[in-house]
């Protein structure tokens, strides 16, 4: 004959913290439902979590199980985690006064808990696995919506993700920034907006905003925003950015998020947006002027460009410029200025365009092609 009770009707019949109440006696700080009155469990539940008195503290966390059984010989089970006092204080000690690694460098912290892992070098382009944020955009959304995402980003609209479960929310919303790389996203950013700053949605300015769906709600005033329903597994825009797109950046981008079969292990990901704006924007030194100084001119830039990439730019740039590719090419000019040398992921994939695609004077991008290679 079983043993177990049979007049179960919840998961768990009360979740309690027990810890050192202000008598310094063990007692239950908190549960749930609070309503739950049955006094000798939870005498029993404190004195289980605590089997033993002692002035000596357990040093390790632990989980561990009871069992409670009542006057009809029925067991309850008691499922406990038990983190010793000053477990976390000493993590927090620790990691407050460790030095800062460097990126590829080793982070240990030598604590209760123990922490042991290497700081990712943000000179590279984050893989599927290791980035938890773009893994999280690559299996939430599909590859139109990515590559509609993308050209809204570009053309800076108002963008809203919203979802329930704060976590892939918040991922998302950090992780569509990742698709500008190495420009970065110069507007209003929130990965979280909070219930009182709900009033920024009515912004008629560019933003990307994670809203809660228990605050999103869907009005005339937000006619124009891009939305991107994680739940619903929807993307509801009202522009038609991709048609704008030049057909090989969306053909290109197509074609490489749905055949690259090591995804998850390689940067592919990250990489397939990277050539995207090297497509766009890598031939930037053709905008540059010396006089005698470095400085840029956007439409010396554009005037430079094959005639279907120059109709793209002109759209795309306007009269206004696009605020991440200026602070992008600010940076780039005071670079030069400077005499810096600039070898990062976008400046190795445009000298692999111009080794395999140079014409003449002008750069010749084949984008397609260029998915093929691998970088230098």
């Amino acid at each position: 004959m079983s043993r177990n009770r049979y007049d179960v009707v919840t998961l768990f019949d009360v979740f309690c913290v027990v810890g050192q109440g202000d008598g310094g006696e063990k007692t239950i700080l908190k549960k749930y439902p609070e309503d739950f009155n049955d006094s000798t469990s939870l005498r029993n539940v404190v004195l289980f979590s605590f089997p033993f008195n002692s002035s000596n503290e357990e040093e390790a966390v632990q989980l561990f199980t009871f069992v409670l059984t009542n006057e009809k010989s029925q067991y309850t089970y008691g499922y406990c985690r038990y983190t010793p006092a000053g477990v976390l204080e000493s993590l927090l000690t620790h990691a407050y006064h460790v030095p800062i690694p460097a990126p590829r460098e080793t982070l240990i912290i030598e604590s209760g808990f123990g922490v042991n892992l290497v700081v990712p070098d943000s000179n590279r382009l984050p893989t599927l696995r290791d980035n938890k944020q773009l893994l999280e955009l690559y299996s939430a959304m599909n590859v139109d919506q990515l590559i509609a995402l993308y050209a809204s980003l570009l053309h800076e609209r108002r963008i809203i993700f919203t979802g329930s479960k704060l976590g892939q929310l918040t991922s998302c919303t950090s992780a569509a920034t990742m698709l500008l790389y190495p420009m970065q996203w110069q507007n209003c950013y929130a990965p979280l907006l909070p219930e009182h700053m709900k009033s920024y949605l009515q912004a008629p300015i560019p933003f990307l905003f994670g809203v809660p769906r228990k605050i999103y709600q869907v009005d005339d005033n937000l006619s124009k925003a891009v939305v991107i329903d994680l739940q619903k597994h929807t993307f509801v825009s009202p522009y038609d950015d991709v048609h704008a797109l030049p057909s090989e950046v969306v053909n290109g981008l197509r074609h490489q998020l749905l055949s690259s079969a090591d995804m998850f292990l390689s940067d592919r990901f990250a990489r397939s947006f990277l050539r995207a704006n090297v497509y766009l924007f890598g031939n930037y030194r053709a905008g540059l002027k010396y006089s005698p100084v470095c400085s840029w001119d956007k439409d010396q830039f554009i005037q430079q460009q094959r005639s279907s990439l120059k109709i793209f730019l002109e759209s795309l740039l306007g009269k206004e410029g696009a605020q991440y590719l200026e602070r992008f090419l600010e940076e780039r000019v005071e670079a030069i200025n400077a005499g810096e040398i600039i070898h990062d992921e976008f400046e190795k994939e445009i000298m692999l365009m111009d080794k395999n695609f140079f014409r003449s004077s002008l750069v010749i991008f084949n984008f397609l092609t260029l998915f093929h290679l691998e970088a230098l």
